[in-house]
């Protein structure tokens, strides 16, 4: 039996529903527990069109997020390439 005071790690529900009262058509957040550190995610929305909304927002910072990442890489390996280049003084 669970006793209803045990904290799991998730965000209570009191939170989230005073973090709604903030909100102008619901909200989406995605945190780690803070028990096991597992992705959780929480979410609530005040019509189907807030709800694609927010997707369409969330995936767009997706994908920018995505991008920035893919850049940072490519700077990265190709600072590593030129620093493996041989110059002038290498050559014997």
């Amino acid at each position: 039996m669970s006793n209803k005071n045990e904290y799991d790690g998730s965000i209570p529900e009191k939170v989230l529903n005073q973090l709604n009262e903030y909100t102008a058509g619901g909200f989406v957040l995605f945190y780690f527990n803070a028990e096991d550190g597992s992705p959780e995610k929480a979410m609530t929305f005040d019509s189907p069109a807030h709800s694609l909304a927010l997707q369409k927002s969330i995936f767009d910072w997706s994908s920018a997020i995505q991008d920035l990442s893919i850049e940072s890489e490519k700077f990265n390996l190709t600072k590593a390439c030129q620093s493996q280049e041989p110059n002038d003084s290498d050559v014997i």
